[in-house]
């Protein structure tokens, strides 16, 4: 049997710094370290930078949906234009050379991914259609504070449940990363979903102490963008409440209406990849005051870039973070979602606490990286799909 060629496909790439380009570079890499031929599929409006480094085929925007669905869940469901007109051999110019052993990875599968994909199966016999996986890790599917779905979420349904029609189970793989996820995502789309790994690059592996600089103030991350579901609106208030501690505040995601308080440097909130990574390594404490509401059923790449450093980490009681924190994955503590008083207790904590936590740094990365990434996501798609 030949062996199987990957196309890894990610709309959503389209700039160089943020998650979703590393993602795939990870992806790509791991499987040539496999000694495995990998090729990736971008937005066409993805900067020359990304086209260049992942050596990526550019394709156009995604298709219309067509007028309706008669799904029993979904009902009618007028015209949905995705990401504006397209036709579906726009995708095929980057997939027609896929046979029956190959893999199409969606790293990011959305309902328009998702729908893309099975057009293309519409041009393909049954028996020349590549193995799929799916990563469907996005909690967008389900009205908010709930898991019942909203718009999107019923497209996904239609959309995974034609490809279900068009490929048998073992030749597709659907993945989530979180178990609540994967039970609100089976509720909706009556298919089951494996939990893996999130498919990122770590970033220490055991080097964790070495590149913390372990003089002067506690170096505090709050890293991302300056979104709402980061804590961004109270990101200010716990700073001030902070002002006893002998921190300093390495601080991205600054909502633009406040001053920085003398203890507090703020940073771009884009950076490329060197700058990131140095910036985390700077750091001996993650700040990560999120949303509970999204992050129960979602994964944050920050928080296992941090655990992966040996970092101490303060987040938000019932995200999928302060689970890791209960399970004795990470040494961190947790407050309720807009605590701010709990949030600083729980800053105080750790940083009572930085010798403990300096000693255990390496091990703690050791651990977290020996169970997480792309390499644990990688090993579990090879065993789903039965490749040595």
């Amino acid at each position: 049997m030949k062996k199987p060629k990957f196309f890894v496909v990610e709309f959503g790439c389209v700039g160089r710094s943020g998650h979703r380009c590393n993602g795939v570079e990870a992806v790509l890499n791991e499987l040539k370290s496999r000694g495995y031929l990998a090729r990736a599929g971008v937005n066409r409006s993805a900067c020359e930078e990304v086209v260049s480094s992942l050596d990526a085929h550019p394709f156009a925007r995604l298709m219309p949906w067509p007028p309706y669905s008669k799904d029993r869940l979904c009902g009618d469901i007028e015209t949905f234009l995705a990401y504006g007109d397209m036709g579906a051999e726009d995708l095929g110019e980057f997939l027609n050379t896929a046979e029956a052993q190959d893999v199409v990875v969606l790293y990011t599968a959305t309902e328009n991914e998702l729908y893309a994909f099975s057009r293309w199966l519409d041009t393909r016999a049954p028996q020349n259609r590549p193995h799929l996986v799916a990563n469907v890790t996005l909690p967008s599917f389900f009205q908010a504070g709930s898991t019942s779905p909203n718009l999107r979420g019923q497209l996904l349904r239609t959309a995974i449940r034609r490809v279900m029609q068009q490929m048998p189970d073992e030749r597709r793989v659907f993945i989530t990363l979180t178990d609540k996820m994967a039970i609100a995502l089976e509720a909706i789309t009556g298919v089951n979903f494996d939990v893996t790994a999130n498919p990122v690059d770590l970033l220490a592996g055991g080097n964790a102490s070495t590149s913390v600089q372990q003089t002067g103030p506690v170096k505090v991350a709050c890293p991302g963008q300056p979104k709402g579901t980061k804590g961004a609106g109270i990101l200010p208030e716990i700073i001030e409440k902070a002002s006893d501690l002998n921190c300093l505040f390495r601080v991205q995601n600054w909502p633009a209406d406040s001053s920085a308080a003398p203890n507090v440097e703020l940073l771009p909130t884009t950076m490329d990849r060197p700058e990131y990574v140095a910036y985390l390594q700077s750091c001996e404490i993650t700040l990560l005051p999120y949303d509970t509401d999204f992050y129960a059923l979602a994964v944050s790449a920050i928080f296992d870039e941090v655990a992966s450093l040996g970092h101490g980490v303060v987040t938000t009681t019932g995200t999928w973070m302060a689970n890791c924190i209960d399970d004795g994955g990470v040494v961190g503590r947790h407050a309720p979602d807009g605590d701010v008083d709990g949030l600083v207790a729980a800053l105080h904590h750790l940083v009572d606490n930085m010798t403990d936590l300096r000693k255990n740094a390496d091990e703690n990365a050791k651990t977290w990286c020996a169970r997480r990434g792309v390499r644990s996501y990688m090993d579990h798609v090879f065993v789903r799909l039965g490749i040595d």
